[in-house]
């Protein structure tokens, strides 16, 4: 029975536009091709408690449905929670990987907030067949930038990373009508809407198995030799920019690269343009 899983992602979905969750995935590359991919995903306490919210009041409701073979069930509302949340959110990385990939291991912990959350690693056969997600702004992911690879194995490695085919849009002009009202909305509401932002941060990071002796990458990781960083969002720290909220309210799939060419703090993200080469032993 889907239902509930369709509501969670709704909620997921839900909770990414406003906030509270702290996400990082580091996709390691051996020198055969072969790797790994560690997700640690934590929800705040407020996404926690909405969850236990929607629980209770399902509770209180009838709500049954019949299979296939029209057997009716009752919803056993006592069963579901955070973990099932979590274990959806498990599954959906492994779907969106691509072929090749297989989970190893995942577990519930807290991050040093004490948010709730997992762990989950998986094992990666060939990570040339390996598809990786990026940040989508916009309601649909279709014009998300996404990454696949390309290694050619030797005594230096080549890695490849390549974005998905990607058309760049207009920046939202100043005169905006549309824009500019949801700003002038959040007039006086400054405090509660950076609050439901706040500790939301989205990291994606590659590291190899060796030391990189080349790479055209814009941010390789500080005192590390094997590390680079394709994409670390701090909300935190550009919430209160006006020039942010407007492009980040537009929905615009390509308001982070915009956020960054226009040099605002807390962001670094590749080019969706650019084909990131790492040469490496």
């Amino acid at each position: 029975m889907k239902l509930f899983i369709r509501i969670l992602a709704a909620v997921i979905i839900s909770s990414f536009i406003t906030g509270c969750i702290e996400s990082t995935t580091l996709i390691k590359v051996n020198k055969d091709g072969t790797g790994t991919i560690t997700v640690r995903e934590y929800y705040s306490p407020q996404v926690m408690s909405m969850l236990d919210g929607f629980q209770g009041v399902m509770r209180e409701m009838d709500m049954t449905f019949e299979d296939e073979e029209g057997v009716t069930h009752s919803m056993n509302w006592e069963v579901e929670g955070p973990a099932n949340l979590f274990e959806e959110q498990i599954q959906s990385r492994l779907d969106q990987f691509g072929s090749g990939v297989t989970l190893k291991s995942s577990f519930e912990e807290t991050n040093d907030r004490g948010w709730n959350g997992f762990r989950a690693v998986y094992t990666i056969e060939d990570v040339s067949q390996v598809k990786m997600g990026g940040v989508d702004m916009a309601e649909s992911g279709n014009d998300a930038v996404h990454y696949s690879f390309d290694f050619i194995p030797g005594d230096v490695s080549i890695l490849h990373i390549i974005p998905s085919e990607h058309t760049r849009g207009d920046l939202p002009s100043d005169d905006d009508k549309h824009v500019d009202e949801d700003i002038d909305m959040l007039g006086g509401m400054e405090a509660m809407f950076g609050a439901m932002f706040q500790g939301m941060r989205v990291r994606m990071l590659l590291q190899i198995d060796g030391f990189i002796v080349e790479t055209n990458a814009e941010y390789p990781t500080p005192y590390r030799e094997d590390e680079i960083i394709l994409m670390d969002l701090e909300f935190d720290r550009f919430l209160d920019n006006p020039e942010a909220l407007k492009l980040l309210m537009a929905e615009d799939p390509d308001a982070i690269h915009k956020l960054k060419e226009k040099d605002i703090s807390g962001i670094m993200a590749e080019s969706p343009d650019k084909t990131i080469k790492i040469h490496f032993q």
